[in-house]
């Protein structure tokens, strides 16, 4: 038998490595953290929200490819890598936190622009609902202080009231909760909560109450509308309670629903209606695409996470269950999911709850060689269709001639089911006159995503296209589906017109003339002048 051992060169040799693997480790995961905050790529769609996904998802790629080679070079020489980098990443969790924070107390301080008009902060996202998840997700990550420095309830409390403030100052309800709850656990944690000490206690209690209250009574007219999208949900999930509607089930039929739903509905419901892509919660969303199934294998998930750490539980791990929990409740109000963040936060948080049989995969070089070659095949497909939404992007406000119109076809062959993309080109095409193909392609893009702007076009196309009958559904349907909207009713009021039907003319005419404005516009304006100069000219203004 042949005895294996290192001699004193190699030993150093392999340590220097794993210092080395821990470092590259450590950069890999604050280039990710960071493209995850601050992609700002114009020559991508949506760059606010969809280049931070695209860069943080090709250079997560890149390290799914080259880091378990890596570890693969070190376990050949059976050494059990001790991860010391999985120990700092906390530190840059904290680290989004306090930058996010400095980021918007700078763009409220009027030193920074905002990327929205409408909003005091956005940070470097579409609007404060990033902030409040990018704080809220990272808040829980400050208990790993305890224990390691002396100052550990100072900062908590100093993040805590940071968070707060801006929160507080943003209106962003879902980041009050959040933080405060988890400040509360925290505190029953270290038994900071006394309930002997009755003072305490009844302020607690006091700010948890008024916390509540603010957030059911603050932005009623929110508060209506979320309550009109859970019931038109409801309608939903009562229709395919088990299975659900799949995967983009939502999307492909949320507005089909909603239209149905406000038809015998009035004022001040039909106010509240808005073209809607996410219910606002994503549990609903959950239960609408995957029913009952769905709901329960999450709840098993739960039930899982919870025993685990009853079984294994320890320092890290609580911090990991604390994440869950401030996902949970930032996913009961909001969207936390569009953001990449909200990703990174659960996959770490997954990985620190289950760290103890996890780390075994990790120490198996068969299991980082077969996640290399896996993460590979994903890049060859992912890398030429991150390369067309960029082309795309580069396209998209573009002049819509003949040119742009190959452009779209060429990139058709691997965005062709996007219907973001297929609006566009319909788009494009319907400004080209080519109006049976804008038909073709708008009518694709709306079965995968039923929406008020693409059953507009859709009624634009059929209009100048004489389907009268056709363009008039759409119309309408636009119209049930955002009942405030003036467009559509100004749509049907040119294709009566067209069509020379007075009786009809007048019908809408007056319905436009005296239509309750929630949001005033020069559109509205002009829209309303046009018709009531029209219907002076064909007699049928009073």
């Amino acid at each position: 038998m042949v005895s294996h051992y290192y001699d004193v060169d190699t030993i150093v040799s392999l340590n220097t490595m794993n210092r080395i693997l821990n470092i590259i480790e450590i950069i890999s995961v604050i280039i990710i953290l960071t493209v995850s905050l601050y992609s700002f790529d114009k020559n991508i769609p949506d760059y606010l929200i969809m280049s931070k996904w695209f860069y943080t998802i090709l250079i997560g790629l890149i390290c799914l490819i080259l880091l378990p080679i890596m570890r693969f070079l070190l376990l050949k020489h059976k050494v059990e890598i001790n991860n010391i980098s999985t120990c700092f990443i906390p530190y840059l969790f904290m680290s989004v936190n306090l930058i996010v924070a400095l980021y918007c107390i700078l763009q409220l301080l009027k030193i920074l622009p905002t990327t929205s008009s409408f909003f005091l902060a956005t940070a470097n996202f579409d609007n404060p609902a990033g902030i409040s998840t990018s704080l809220s997700v990272t808040f829980p990550f400050f208990y790993y202080l305890k224990h390691r420095c002396k100052y550990s309830d100072t900062i908590i409390l100093f993040v805590f009231l940071l968070n707060f403030a801006i929160f507080s100052i943003l209106q962003t309800r879902t980041g009050i909760l959040s933080i405060i709850t988890i400040y509360f656990i925290m505190l029953l944690k270290e038994r900071k909560i006394l309930f002997n000490n009755k003072l305490f206690a009844l302020l607690i209690v006091l700010i948890i109450t008024v916390v509540l209250i603010y957030i059911m009574t603050h932005k009623t007219v929110s508060n209506r509308g979320r309550v009109l999208i859970l019931s038109v949900c409801l309608q939903m999930f009562k229709e395919k309670p088990l299975f659900g509607f799949g995967l983009k089930g939502f999307q492909q039929n949320y507005m089909l629903y909603q239209a149905e739903y406000l038809k015998d509905l009035s004022e001040p419901y039909t106010m509240l209606a808005d073209n809607v892509s996410h219910p606002l919660n994503e549990f609903v969303r959950l239960g609408v695409n995957f029913g009952v199934i769905g709901i329960v294998v999450l709840a098993v998930l739960y039930l899982l996470v919870i025993i685990y750490y009853l079984r294994y539980k320890n320092f890290i791990s609580f911090i990991g269950l604390l994440v869950l929990l401030s996902l949970s409740i930032n996913s009961i109000f909001s969207y936390p999911f569009k953001y990449p963040i909200a990703t990174l936060a659960l996959i770490y948080a997954i990985y620190i709850i289950f760290k103890k049989d996890i780390k075994r995969f990790l120490n198996n070089s068969l299991f980082l060689l077969s996640v290399s070659i896996c993460s590979l095949i994903v890049f060859t497909i992912y890398y030429p269709w991150f390369n067309s939404q960029k082309e795309w992007g580069k396209i998209l406000y573009e002049d819509t001639g003949s040119t742009v119109i190959e452009k779209y076809e060429e990139l058709s062959h691997v965005l062709g089911n996007n219907p973001a993309f297929l609006y566009n080109y319909s788009f494009v095409l319907f400004n080209n006159n080519l109006y049976e193909k804008a038909y073709e392609k708008a009518s694709y893009s709306m079965d995968k995503w039923a929406n008020y702007d693409t059953a507009l076009l859709l009624g634009d196309i059929c209009l100048k296209n004489l389907d009268y009958g056709k363009a008039e559904e759409y119309y309408e349907l636009a119209s049930m589906m955002c009942p405030v909207k003036f467009v559509p009713l100004y749509g049907l009021f040119c294709l009566y017109l067209e069509q020379s039907d007075l009786e009809k003319m007048k019908v809408i005419g007056d319905e436009i003339l005296t239509k309750k404005i929630k949001i005033r516009s020069s559109t509205i304006r002009q829209i309303k002048n046009d018709v009531k100069i029209i219907m002076i000219e064909y007699g049928l203004f009073k």
